[in-house]
């Protein structure tokens, strides 16, 4: 009885951490490509140009023609960044949501698209919120050029995240720099790790329950 338990605990054991190994790969292979989504969209010229104007605007042109111009470059940058935000969701059903936010205003989202069911939201106006308390604002605002910020994996419990909200999720995050080289804001982009959970949990065999938590105790993947 005790060896022929000892082998089904190996098999087990086996079993799990090939299946770990594979989501592990998977992981890394999905990390890559949104790091490259996110320098894509962290060096468009929009996203300067929406972050920019902002600071242009309070250091008082004096000119309402130049507020004007300032204004509608504004409204350009963010209009262009919240369609391209748009387009890689429509591409990546894992993609939750899509941000930029400015290191100005105690981190205030400048344009955030959420996913809203099958639906896609552009947030605007006073449901636009202040994130500068947050790590992927503020240690992402330390880092260098093209560096990008990871998460740990939790449950998303942000106000307001629509269909993110209550589901484990990932937030890579890398800063936006001006033509002087200064950090000015970041790109964050939540992703829902439920699908590749779901894919860890099916690698199983059927007689398995399979748990997974944090090390803050969240659960990541429970039966129930």
């Amino acid at each position: 009885y005790e060896a022929s338990r000892k082998i089904l605990i190996r098999s087990a054991k086996n079993e799990l951490s090939n299946s770990a190994d594979a989501l592990l790969r998977r992981i890394g292979l999905s990390r890559a490509e949104i790091a490259r989504n996110l320098q894509l969209i962290a060096e468009h010229s929009a996203a300067v140009d929406a972050l920019l104007a902002d600071q242009t605007l309070s250091q008082a042109t004096g000119t309402k023609e130049k507020d004007n111009e300032t204004l509608t470059k504004s409204k350009a940058g963010s209009d262009a960044i919240a369609e391209l935000f748009r387009l890689l969701m429509l591409a990546n059903p894992d993609y939750a949501q899509m941000r930029l936010i400015a290191f100005k205003d105690h981190g205030l989202e400048r344009v955030r698209v959420d996913r809203d069911g099958e639906h896609l939201l552009r947030v605007v106006g006073d449901e636009l919120q202040e994130k500068g308390h947050l790590p992927y604002v503020y240690e992402t605002r330390r880092r260098a050029p093209h560096a990008i910020y990871l998460s740990r994996f939790a449950v998303n419990r942000e106000r307001g995240a629509h269909s993110g909200f209550g589901k484990p999720a990932v937030q890579m995050a890398t800063p936006v720099f001006n033509a002087q080289q200064a950090a000015i804001g970041v790109v964050v982009i939540n992703v829902d790790m439920n699908s590749g959970f779901a894919q860890l949990a099916s690698s199983v065999p059927e007689d398995y329950r399979l748990y997974l938590a944090n090390g803050n105790g969240d659960y990541l993947i429970h039966p129930n």
